[in-house]
């Protein structure tokens, strides 16, 4: 699909999604896809946005039509890495870039925007001809998509089994410091299979490697870094993650000195888990999921020394199971913001979002958030914003209710009180609804841009046929003004 296509995008009209109650609701002004009903499964990853340039950038992997290139031996099948730019107004496609290489199993996993006129950085993966999986760090032109430099590395005990996964070489997150500097996270393949936590910082200019740290933690299970931040001055970045036992990572790097300062394994708990740092109060926070009750747990850490400051279990109610997904701090306001599954007992019919607000300086909730009575509430929340100017908290995921089965929900959320501003419901086929990804704030507030997954029914659908989901594009919505209440759709 050429940008510029028709089907790269598309104002929709409301009535091409459920509808919120009165008060709340708002239309997407726009929406766009990546390749159509015409390739096979298309997966998209991230997204962000570029201010300087009005773009909203989505990464991923897209795959060639049935009948494409052959596949490497022990690869589940072909994928390209791709990176593509929506103009931030109206969502046509303004550049794509797929990575040309001669592996067979590509990805762009992260996608950073540099101030000003700096480049566009995506990092990710590629198999070279062997099937040996290398870590890949790319700069773009953020006007037209073209490579400006690009570095790949691998370790020497990397396989060559063609298995794309994270216990291989691998290049995740990406953070650009104040100073202009590119850090990236990842993995890095260790003498004894396992993977290691690996740091790399790149001249912005010329992509040399200024340095690059493995750590091998306190174990030797493969780890994962989900989460990457560094502080305004420069000098210090936070990583946090989980194992393969599933406990929750987190660590302090000297970017002056070159060195991880403390590592910390927490417990182990379930599912998923977000994580947060406070540059004003020098702390770090994780929300993790308890294994016994299944609550929300909050755990506070001071930055110097990686000592815990405290924890807090909770839930959205109190006395039901809670599965946490994501965590924000909302550093004017002092609240910390969490949200997740709420599961009613067993009678009930679906689960529903549950999003907390806790103080930071005293523990406390100051408010609580369950969706039961909205429409269009998500009861599978996948990503958690705070709007520029801490406007709004923003909570984005699956629906799943008795009022409208199955939907992409987005729902923006009073910081100081966890009252509901704006409720928005998209679904083009209530059964196979859109799957959410990730988002991305424009730098005003002003915009919010949700990645999702799509299914695209086949010709066959027979509830027994492999072929029935083998097709899914990526979705790409704009809504404005998530902030604004407004009143009734239709």
């Amino acid at each position: 699909m050429e940008p510029g296509s028709a089907y790269a995008a598309q104002p929709s009209p409301c009535e091409a999604r459920a509808k919120p109650p009165a008060g709340l609701g708002g239309c997407h002004a726009w929406r766009a896809y990546v390749d159509g009903p015409a390739s096979s499964h298309d997966d998209p990853i991230t997204i962000t946005y570029d201010g300087d340039h009005d773009l909203v950038i989505a990464v991923g992997s897209t795959r060639p039509p049935d009948g494409g290139r052959e596949r490497v031996v022990g690869a589940d099948d072909t994928e390209d890495a791709t990176a593509v730019a929506f103009d931030a107004a109206t969502g046509e496609e303004v550049w794509r870039h797929k990575l040309d290489t001669a592996g067979e199993h590509d990805v762009f996993a992260d996608v950073e925007a540099a101030a000003d006129t700096g480049p566009v950085y995506v990092t990710g993966a590629t198999t070279d001809a062997t099937g040996t999986q290398h870590g890949l760090v790319r700069a773009l032109d953020p006007a037209s998509g073209e490579p400006v430099w690009t570095d790949t590395f691998v370790s020497p005990h990397s396989d060559s089994d063609g298995f794309f996964g994270l216990e291989d070489t691998y290049a995740f997150r990406t953070a650009v410091t104040s100073q202009g500097e590119l850090l990236v996270s990842g993995t890095y393949t260790s003498a004894d299979g396992d993977s290691d936590t690996h740091f790399r910082s790149y001249d912005p200019a010329s992509g040399a490697l200024a340095w690059n740290l493995t750590y091998e933690g306190h174990s030797s299970e493969n780890e994962y870094i989900e989460w990457l931040d560094v502080d305004d001055g420069a000098t210090r970045a936070w990583a946090g993650g989980l194992d393969r036992r599933g406990r929750t990572l987190l660590m302090d790097l000297d970017l002056e000195n070159r060195e991880v300062d403390w590592y910390r394994a927490k417990g182990s708990y379930y599912g998923d888990r977000g994580f947060a740092h406070s540059e004003t109060r020098e702390e770090m926070y994780s929300l993790t999921t308890t294994r016994g009750d299944k609550d929300y747990r909050l755990t506070t850490y001071e930055v110097a020394t990686g000592d815990g400051l405290g924890s807090l279990t909770t839930g959205v109610p109190e006395d039901e199971p809670n599965r946490a997904s994501d965590l924000a701090f909302a550093e004017e306001e002092g609240l910390l913001i969490g949200t997740g599954r709420t599961l009613p007992p067993e009678t009930a019919e679906s689960a529903w979002t549950g999003t907390v607000g806790i103080d930071a300086d005293t523990d406390e909730v100051v408010w609580r958030n369950r969706g039961e009575d909205s429409a269009t509430a998500a009861s599978f929340p996948r990503e958690l914003a705070i709007a520029p100017g801490e406007s709004c908290a923003v909570v984005v995921g699956n629906g799943q209710n008795p009022v409208y089965p199955r939907m992409l929900s987005i729902t923006s959320l009073d910081i100081g009180t966890g009252e509901p501003i704006f409720e928005a419901g998209y679904s083009e086929n209530p059964y196979y609804p859109p799957f959410a990804v990730d988002t991305a704030f424009a730098s005003d507030g002003d915009a919010i841009f949700v990645l999702a997954s799509q299914y695209q029914l086949t010709a066959d659908l027979r509830l027994d046929s492999p072929n029935k989901f083998t097709q899914t594009d990526w979705l790409v919505l704009g809504f404005d003004d998530p902030c604004r209440s407004r009143g009734p759709v239709g």
